[in-house]
């Protein structure tokens, strides 16, 4: 069944690249005005996008598999990143390797809080998808999509800042930025919800029909 599958496999590739991006630049915080919060707010919630196109044309069972399939990528890479750092470099490659060092040294803290945030955040915002239908029996797609991404967009931010940053940040600031990054987050979702819809319109007719 799954070779009749084309478009899936676009999906799940994006996720995981888009996820191995936002681990790699997760502890990099930026201000917007007097807020503070980590640069992956601007690119992040795609794979929330990503997610409400898998699980709404594909099913939860096939979502879940996504999600473990990019936390399985997101280990093997976050392990690989640390482990390259720990073998020698030669002396004339100190610049370039001090260069490395800042951009994939990851402290375990970050690296687990990155994959806690992922699993939950993902799993909920998977979850509120389709149960909306079957507690609520709300089908507008546009409400569900919204509703289930600052579900699960308030999860992922809570539990990231809340493991990778508690008695870095005073507690005003990890406060403020766990509330702006979600807000800002569920606003690039509010953005794309239609183009979104489209995607996932377009993506079940396509698709739908070979998977039946």
């Amino acid at each position: 069944m799954l070779k009749s599958i084309k478009y899936l496999w676009l999906f799940l590739s994006l996720n995981i690249a888009f996820q191995l991006i936002s681990d790699v630049t997760a502890n990099r915080l930026v201000n917007f005005g007097d807020f503070t919060t980590s640069v992956t707010v601007l690119y992040f919630p795609i794979t929330y996008i990503i997610s409400d196109v898998i699980v709404e044309v594909y099913g939860f069972k096939v979502a879940r598999i996504s999600l473990y399939m990019t936390l399985l990528s997101s280990i093997i890479a976050g392990l690989i990143f640390q482990l390259i750092l720990l073998l020698p470099s030669p002396g004339f490659t100190k610049e370039i390797t001090v260069a490395y060092e800042m951009i994939l040294s990851s402290t375990p803290r970050i690296l687990i809080a990155g994959w806690l945030a992922v699993f939950g955040g993902d799993m909920i915002n998977n979850y509120v998808m389709i149960k909306m239908i079957g507690f609520f029996n709300v089908w507008f797609l546009p409400l569900r999509t919204i509703t289930s991404t600052i579900i699960g967009q308030l999860v992922n931010s809570i539990i990231f800042y809340t493991i990778a940053f508690y008695h870095i940040l005073d507690i005003y600031t990890l406060t403020i930025s766990i509330l702006f990054g979600s807000i800002f987050k569920i606003g690039v979702e509010i953005i794309f919800t239609p183009i979104t819809v489209i995607v996932i319109n377009l993506i079940k007719r396509k698709e739908l029909p070979k998977t039946l």
